[in-house]
């Protein structure tokens, strides 16, 4: 399950299916999630707890696959910004 769930959150980031929407002033940011069957909204809210729409995660209370694509595109985020820094320093 944890190997599926791992492949498919790649996936999606690969695919360029995740898309940050909002970002409040206090910390908090919306991001759309574009999954096999629907479009999904994943929060992270200001207390950094991460929610997701879909029926996975609501029933369950679960990381899903949309959840972990976002942290894995916020880390590819982070992971390329690192190396801009780096080359202009």
């Amino acid at each position: 399950m944890i190997t599926k769930l791992i492949k498919k959150a790649k996936r999606l980031v690969e695919e360029n299916r995740v898309k940050p929407v909002v970002i409040h002033s206090n910390g908090a940011m919306l991001f759309e999630v574009e999954g096999d069957t629907k479009l999904h909204e994943v929060l992270i809210k200001s207390d950094n707890t991460i929610v997701c729409d879909c029926d996975y995660h609501l029933t369950t209370g679960r990381v899903c696959s949309h959840i972990l694509a976002v942290i894995l595109f916020l880390a590819k985020e982070h992971d390329h910004e690192n190396k801009t820094e780096q080359k202009s320093e």
